[in-house]
């Protein structure tokens, strides 16, 4: 097991992802089970993950409890050879706890699990053992995560005697923990992901480091329909904006989960260029809503300006913003970046070709 040092003075009251961390590790010392709560989209399970590979355990057994009823728990009971006793036939997941191999056991969507469920996992969580008494490694670590009461699909209250077997933390991770999340932190393999979703990943960092309000911001209880203005911006994209479309609109609103989504779907649209074509645009509006989406097409056009690899590929387009330029220190400067950023023309991560430098 990793022994990091605790900086207890700085990570004292924080609850992001590099505070939680250390906290799970030293809670799995002591085989105590840990709930992540939070936000949905907040980025739990990423961290959770992120944290079971440092541990070399890989990635979690995830059990969502949601989706399980006792028996999915106990295992399904059958009689021995000679009919004297009964035995369980263990899950799938329980099989992968004792296969010699280190793991984090991450029980997911902890606030949906119904009371019968909780049950048949005090024994797994207090005592661990299994139904048929079969002990937990002590290398299988378990953690959890959950979401407040008011967020949750649909919470069922945690028991006492289940709330008295677990340490909960609060988490919140801060905004450079999920720039470095999206750019690589939480990927096992960075390299793995195709270009065209790396660039939309340091693409929306860079675009949420200027509007650090849209990496999270729920939609306003009771909200039926968006403010007229920008009803008619994203009108003028499609067309009338019928019911389904209000509702789409209502339905959708940014979180850190919502923008890496975001850019796992625009990889299937190509590299990003200089303004959200069409599609783009109702990509992003479908997952993180309208306001998101407006911002983030502006954000591109206002980069057009400021890109010098966009000036390489495009050098007319900036025929006319160069000519009426505040200053002509700017012109100078854009100039000098441009003549800096030849050298990095390879075709890879979005850049031109030596051809078109």
């Amino acid at each position: 097991m990793t022994n990091p040092t605790l900086e207890a003075a700085d990570l004292y009251g924080m609850n992001g992802s590099k505070a939680t961390k250390a906290v799970l590790t030293a809670a799995a010392r002591a085989l105590m089970p840990v709930i992540l709560v939070s936000y949905p989209g907040a980025g739990k399970t990423a961290t959770i993950c992120e944290w079971s590979r440092e541990m070399g355990c890989g990635d979690p057994i995830c059990v969502v409890g949601s989706q399980m009823d006792p028996t999915d728990v106990a295992g399904i009971p059958y009689p021995s050879r000679d009919h004297s006793h009964t035995k369980y036939l263990r899950p799938v997941w329980q099989h992968q706890c004792l296969d010699g191999q280190p793991h984090v056991l991450f029980f997911d969507e902890f606030s949906n699990t119904p009371r019968s469920v909780q049950a048949g996992l005090l024994k797994i969580i207090g005592e661990r053992r299994f139904a048929d008494g079969a002990k937990l490694p002590g290398d299988v670590y378990i953690a959890g995560a959950m979401n407040p009461e008011g967020t949750a699909a649909s919470y069922e209250s945690i028991s006492a005697p289940m709330c008295n077997r677990l340490l909960f933390l609060s988490f919140s991770p801060t905004d450079k923990e999920f720039f470095d999340g999206m750019t690589g932190a939480w990927i096992a393999d960075w390299s793995a992901l195709s270009a065209e979703e790396r660039a939309w990943r340091k693409l929306v960092v860079d675009f949420l480091r200027t509007e650090p309000q849209l990496i999270h911001k729920e939609p306003r209880e009771g909200a039926r329909t968006p403010d007229a203005s920008a009803r008619d911006a994203y009108a003028s994209s499609i067309g009338e904006v019928d019911e389904a479309e209000r509702e789409v609109i209502r339905l959708a609103w940014p979180s850190p989960r919502a923008w890496e989504n975001v850019c796992r779907v625009l990889a299937g649209t190509g590299m990003p260029g200089r303004e959200l074509a069409p599609l783009q645009h109702r990509i992003v509006v479908g997952l993180c809503g309208m306001e998101s989406a407006n911002e983030l097409d502006d954000y591109l056009r206002r980069a057009r300006t400021s890109d010098p690899f966009d000036a390489i590929r495009h050098p007319a387009d900036y025929v006319w913003d160069l000519a009426h330029a505040p200053s002509a220190t700017e012109v100078t400067e854009f100039a000098s970046r441009v003549v800096r950023a030849i050298p990095d023309c390879d075709g890879h991560e979005g850049r031109p070709t030596p051809e078109e430098a």
